[in-house]
């Protein structure tokens, strides 16, 4: 039984931060890179403050990459962890409206 115990915590341990994380949806009402913190407004009003890092990355749905200064307005989907009582955005993705291009990426048409 103990031993049962001991590989289950050691399970419980080794268990992937990544499985910790959580979503939200809203608009980014502000970012200020300045203090590495956007702010999302939820589509009840609430507001909520995130800090990202160097390693967030900020994509459009198809994963190409957009600029951070490009969001503010849109609509976005955060993937955040808490980490020391803050939390922490890993990745930023923009919702496309009706699919127009998220800001500051372009399409491309032939010519």
């Amino acid at each position: 039984m103990k031993r049962l115990l001991v590989v289950a915590m050691l399970v419980f341990l080794t268990v992937p931060v990544a499985a910790r994380e959580r979503t939200s949806r809203g608009t980014v009402t502000d970012i200020d890179p300045d203090t590495s913190m956007l702010v999302l407004q939820s589509d009840s009003g609430a507001s909520r403050a995130y800090r990202f890092t160097d390693k967030t990355t900020f994509v459009d749905q198809s994963g190409h990459v957009v600029s951070r200064e490009t969001i503010r307005n849109q609509p976005v989907t955060v993937t955040f962890a808490e980490r020391g009582g803050r939390s922490v955005v890993s990745r930023v993705m923009v919702i496309n409206p009706a699919g127009k291009p998220a800001g500051g990426t372009m399409e491309r048409t032939p010519q």
